[in-house]
């Protein structure tokens, strides 16, 4: 039996390699109070700059603490 193995995983990941591998994911969760998702961006006019950003429901009670809205 062949078994595949994916070509990022036959050897070691540098961090630019690995984030660069992950640029425009979207993860599940991120925030305990609503169902938020995480987008990963590369800033690459910034150079070695990577951007997380947690998308959180409308109205997500942590987001409406955080912004004041509560």
């Amino acid at each position: 039996m062949t078994r595949f193995v994916h070509p990022l995983a036959m050897r070691r990941l540098n961090v630019g390699e690995l984030l660069d591998s992950l640029d425009g994911a979207v993860i599940p969760g991120g925030c305990d109070d609503c169902d938020a998702e995480q987008r990963v961006e590369r800033i690459r006019h910034l150079g070695r700059v990577t951007k997380i950003t947690v998308m959180h429901d409308d109205d997500c009670p942590a987001l409406a603490r955080k912004t004041g809205r509560w």
